[in-house]
């Protein structure tokens, strides 16, 4: 759904009825992000997050999505990562880092990225995952993508290096809105 933002341009958001498939409520914060940490609690691969952060200049969030279990050096072998870079000038940057999204070789793990007004460091960011569709809305600007994960990963995590303060997450599992399984691959 898109409307006018106070400056006149376009903002994105999801359609309000979505939030009928909301199951499973999880709330954490406020706290402070450090390292990395999965969510206990919160995992699926049809989900509904939303976050509320301040980003400090020079800082970098991360959440990343669809996380398999680990594999050697403790790293997921397969996550889709979502990044906030806020640089000390200039505009803060949204990416989608789709490179261990999938160990199957033929589909795209391109990454996405592109500006993202953070007015005062603050942060909406809104992420929902449905199987292997990502939508992601940033304080009204939105990137969409397609991941392609084979392990079955539903892992949820979040990390930060420099001052990065989470206000509020809410999570939600989702209901599918067909009435049985979908096959991953279209």
């Amino acid at each position: 759904m898109a409307t006018l933002d106070a400056e006149g341009e376009l903002a994105f958001a999801p359609a309000p009825e979505i939030e009928r498939l909301r199951r499973d409520h999880v709330q954490i914060g406020p706290r402070m992000v450090g390292g990395s940490e999965v969510l206990a609690g919160v995992a699926g691969n049809q989900l509904d997050l939303e976050l509320d952060l301040e980003v400090e200049p020079g800082s970098v969030f991360r959440l990343g999505i669809l996380g398999s279990a680990p594999g050697s050096g403790g790293r997921a072998a397969e996550e889709t990562v979502i990044e906030i870079r806020r640089h000390d000038v200039g505009d803060p940057v949204l990416r989608l880092d789709r490179f261990r999204s999938s160990l199957d070789p033929s589909v795209d793990t391109e990454e996405k990225s592109g500006p993202v007004v953070m007015s005062g460091g603050r942060l909406h960011l809104r992420v929902l995952v449905d199987r292997s569709a990502v939508e992601i809305f940033a304080n009204g600007k939105a990137l969409t993508a397609r991941v392609y994960p084979t392990l079955g990963g539903t892992s949820v995590r979040l990390s930060a290096e420099g001052a990065v303060r989470l206000l509020q997450l809410d999570a939600w599992r989702m209901e599918g809105i067909f009435g049985g399984p979908r096959p991953l691959f279209p």
